[in-house]
């Protein structure tokens, strides 16, 4: 888990599951970053399909805020594939907590070689 300094909330990476996967669905990214980012839906689809991407949420206590979707590619390069924070929860530090632990976790896989 990693702290926000501003709410003093950690932030956390779970599994996504068949229980949650709905809400994970649900999240929107505000109108004017549609274009820069694939939905939940569709990564989630991608995640079926190519076994090495890891999809997680992205919580602040039992509130989902987010998606993130990594992992390690061919030759150990560990890769963040989709981050997004939902627009009714973004600017309050979540996406950069979430970085970090991604970070975290990717750098203590040990076929970890670089992180992308």
């Amino acid at each position: 888990m990693t702290e926000i300094d501003d709410n003093q909330e950690t932030v956390s990476l779970r599994p996504l599951t068949k229980h949650n996967w709905t809400e994970c669905t649900g999240l929107r990214v505000a109108e004017d970053q549609r274009d820069f980012v694939d939905t939940n839906l569709y990564c989630i689809a991608e995640c079926a399909v190519e076994p090495h991407w890891q999809p997680m949420t992205i919580s602040s206590g039992e509130t989902m805020v987010g998606f993130v979707v990594f992992g390690l590619v061919e030759g150990g390069s560990g890769v963040i594939h989709h981050l997004m924070i939902d627009r009714e929860h973004q600017g309050q530090g979540y996406g950069h907590a979430a970085m970090l632990e991604v970070i975290q976790r990717l750098q203590s896989l040990p076929a970890c070689s670089s992180i992308e």
